[in-house]
């Protein structure tokens, strides 16, 4: 994308604060939406699978949960936050629509902090109810976030068949939600466990495939300009070599995951590392199909964005803490890593 013809196109030049500003705090919040998709989706995909899950694997699930149980909560906060004094007439725009997806949202978050904050507290008995309810605030949190999506992609249209795409969507992000937390608990358990996690890490993995696939369809169809961004001169190319390397991860996911309790022990994060890699691939197609605009056709980012003084204050104070919590997150992912690594050589060793 050529920055200059586009800041011309906008009567503004490059160096412009007016300009260059609001496309760095957008960078900055992308950043963070990104870094909360994966980590809310590893943190509720493993409370969804609490809802079918044996009690002692509830348990080893749980124990990962109570480790990160405020960190998607950290980064829900900062990116609202952002978005909310970065871009207000976007959020003000966005906020009606979207309020009964963002309610559930919020309303399913609740739900599982509280539950998993008692599931801490009582006593064995009373502890499979509470895991279950925090399975429960985890699917509503999960389907909030998909029905959010279906509707910004179908441009909020409230048709019958519009609100069939939202569920499918909205199916299909549970389902990738669900395959990132199994790719991750495969590194941690042994013997059958993990073959049934990989197993069904596979099937949802393909209904993961085809909620992708119905966004995309649903943004191209319902809004003719990204079909021509992705259709453009060579850009055909462009797409084509984007979406052969999705179903290239895909099928190379699939062999990991088929062939994961036979992979030595510093090879088992590699299906989870992967697809951490093919959700970041996805959203940043997205980013890409509707970038400039905040509101499809409607709302861009300048058109959004507060005045220059106000940016440059948000973007101050927002690089220090975004700096130390970001710090503080890869830290904590590092030591969990490294656990990981340590309990799957120990099994290895029990093993042999």
């Amino acid at each position: 994308m050529n920055f200059a013809v586009l800041a011309a196109s906008l009567g503004m030049d490059v160096s412009d604060p007016a300009f260059w500003m609001p496309l760095l705090l957008f960078a900055v919040w992308a950043v963070i939406f990104l870094a909360g998709v994966i980590q809310g989706g590893l943190e509720l995909g493993m409370g969804v699978l609490l809802l079918a899950s044996s009690v002692r694997a509830q348990f080893q699930i749980l124990d990962v949960l109570k480790q990160w149980r405020y960190a998607f909560l950290a980064w829900l906060a900062i990116g609202m936050l952002l978005a909310a004094l970065a871009f207000p007439t976007a959020w003000g725009a966005l906020l009606v629509p979207l309020k009964m997806p963002l309610l559930l949202v919020l309303g399913g978050m609740t739900l599982r902090q509280l539950a998993l904050e008692r599931w801490l507290r009582v006593d064995t008995g009373r502890q499979l109810f509470w895991s279950r309810v925090v399975g429960a605030g985890a699917l509503l949190a999960i389907l909030g976030q998909g029905m959010a999506v279906g509707l910004f992609a179908v441009q909020f249209e409230q048709s019958w068949a519009a609100w069939w795409v939202v569920a499918f969507m909205s199916a299909g992000l549970v389902a990738t939600y669900c395959a990132l937390a199994m790719t991750w608990l495969t590194q941690g358990v042994q013997g059958l466990l993990q073959r049934r996690i990989a197993r069904w890490a596979r099937i949802l993995l393909r209904w993961s495939v085809a909620g992708v696939v119905a966004v995309s369809m649903a943004l191209a169809i319902d809004n003719p300009g990204v079909l021509f961004r992705w259709g453009e001169g060579g850009a055909l190319l462009t797409a084509l070599v984007f979406w052969g390397c999705l179903l290239l991860a895909v099928i190379l996911l699939e062999m990991l995951l088929r062939r994961v309790s036979r992979l030595p022990a510093r090879w088992k994060r590699l299906p989870f590392l992967l697809e951490t890699a093919w959700i970041v691939a996805v959203l940043g197609g997205l980013f890409y199909s509707v970038f400039p605009y905040l509101v499809l056709d409607e709302i861009t980012l300048w058109d959004a964005a507060a005045d220059v003084d106000a940016l440059r204050s948000i973007a101050g104070i927002g690089m220090v803490g975004i700096i130390l919590a970001g710090i503080v997150y890869v830290v904590r992912w590092l030591d969990q890593l490294r656990r990981n690594g340590a309990a799957t050589r120990a099994a290895d060793r029990d093993q042999a």
